[in-house]
């Protein structure tokens, strides 16, 4: 009796479904974008369900005109070149996929009252209401469900120093990587893997480092890569450049949320809707913004990760404009580039240079080492013969009256370079001005001293190691 029940459910399951499509994720189909409750575009020969149990997906809400969203939250972003970022995000976002280019995040850093949680508002309010806005507050597993719920629109997730620090460095991993883990079944098969592609934007008074650092763990390049810090602080109020009519910088985050309270969510329907008219010229249009900015932004040898990070600039700068094209922000043509490139000058600054994160890092190890570490540098002339055993660095100065600095090969390998890769370091401190070659050209580019017929191989430092300005 079970067995015939049970073959009867399967018949009927199988007629119901006959000619539908189960859909995972919303965004893009064929020419279409999905939302969980309406679908955009022109008329397709299959019916459609959305149906994943493993996904939190959000409300896309829409309260208000395009017009009225222009007027009060849109008006406000111009010449606020964090806000203009943002916005520009949230319409660049469903472009990944048709320029077939990589997604990843934006971190919003500085400290509270800022105006941080108003540059997420803003940018939520293209695609639905409060409710938008996530937490970092969560599990990894507790994530990777909540990305699946933003396939192709922009994730926004408040206060980054809410999740736990030990999975962190690895959560930034997983949403700039656009799948989820795989896992399996209680009979060994393995489940249908999350997917997803999109930008998200984070804010928080840390950076990943700063916040992986209290677990005892140091953020890699790839992570800080897949997370850009952007200083929230532009300076002059906060967050904000213009006030326009407002006197205070509270009275303009006021008006910003009030706003956003208000109008949010037909923006980005109108925004699709343009978009699936005619793909081809929203691509090749967004492409010519992507090539332009990076054209003009690229820095002379700029290592592959600041390459990396400018193109995410670009395609964020490309969002913005095209929205501007299709008369849906307001702003004047090459607002949303001008933004987005001084967003990009201010990260690029905070990073402390066009160099790879590796490098940067090794050069700052080792040159506050010194700053840490002056007792250990005694002068030339107090430095005996016996004492070359005992003694791992000194300094002395060269003809013309500029102070050089010894450091013995076992100190630099061992204590400098800990964590490291001294071979490396030695490489980059001698392009950087920072180390001399040895002059018998020996590979490990250290310097044969003898002190009283006594001799040791040291490192041979200049005076830059030491000058405030430097890195």
């Amino acid at each position: 009796m079970h067995l015939f029940v049970s073959y009867l459910l399967y018949i009927d399951l199988n007629i119901l479904y006959k000619n539908y499509f189960m859909l995972r994720v919303i965004g893009w189909y064929k020419n279409n974008f999905i939302f969980p409750n309406i679908v955009l575009g022109h008329q397709i020969n299959e019916r459609l369900i959305f149906q994943n149990p493993n996904i939190a997906c959000p409300h896309y809400t829409q309260k208000g005109t395009v017009k009225e969203w222009m007027d009060n939250v849109s008006r406000l972003c111009i010449n606020n070149s964090r806000l203009e970022f943002a916005v520009s995000a949230a319409f660049a976002s469903p472009l990944l996929r048709l320029l077939n280019t990589e997604g990843g995040g934006i971190h919003f850093k500085g400290s509270s009252s800022l105006g941080k949680s108003k540059i997420l508002r803003a940018a939520g309010s293209v695609w639905s209401d409060e409710s938008f806005i996530q937490r970092w507050n969560a599990t990894l597993n507790g994530l990777e469900a909540v990305a699946s719920g933003y396939n192709d629109a922009l994730l926004c997730l408040d206060e980054l120093a809410q999740i736990d620090p030990i999975f962190a460095g690895e959560t930034a991993y997983l949403l700039s990587n656009e799948k989820g883990k795989l896992r399996a079944t209680k009979t060994g098969s393995s489940t249908e893997q999350s997917k997803w592609k999109f930008l998200f934007l984070s804010n928080g008074e840390i950076s990943l480092d700063e916040h992986m650092q209290q677990c005892g763990k140091k953020s890699k390049a790839g992570q800080e890569v897949r997370l850009a810090d952007i200083p929230a602080d532009t300076g002059k109020f906060g967050c904000f450049e213009n006030l326009h009519e407002y006197s205070t910088g509270e009275q303009f985050a006021d008006a910003i949320s009030t706003a956003c309270d208000n109008f949010y969510g037909a923006v980005s329907i109108d925004y699709l809707n343009k978009i699936i008219e005619n793909q081809q010229f929203a691509i090749r249009f967004s492409n010519e913004i992507l090539n332009n900015f990076i054209s003009q932004n690229k820095p002379l040898k700029a290592s592959g990760q600041v390459v990396r990070v400018l193109k995410r600039f670009a395609i964020i700068a490309a969002g913005g404009e095209l929205a501007t094209k299709y008369g849906l922000t307001g702003w004047p043509e090459g607002g949303a580039m001008q933004g987005v490139r001084k967003c990009f000058i201010d990260w690029l600054d905070a990073r402390g240079g066009m160099e790879s994160k590796e490098k940067l890092n090794a050069l700052r190890q080792i040159k506050n080492f010194f700053s840490l570490n002056p007792h250990q540098f005694h002068m030339w002339d107090t430095v005996l013969a016996v004492d070359l055993a005992e003694r791992s660095s000194f300094k002395k100065y060269d003809p013309q009256g500029n102070i050089e600095f010894f450091v013995h090969l076992s100190l630099f390998r061992n204590e400098m370079c800990l964590g490291i890769d001294a071979k490396l370091a030695t490489t980059w401190c001698i392009e950087e001005g920072l180390l001399l070659p040895s002059k018998d050209n020996k590979p490990t580019r250290t310097e044969c001293v003898s002190i009283n017929k006594v001799k040791g191989r040291y490192y041979r430092f200049t005076s830059k190691v030491i000058e405030e300005n430097y890195l």
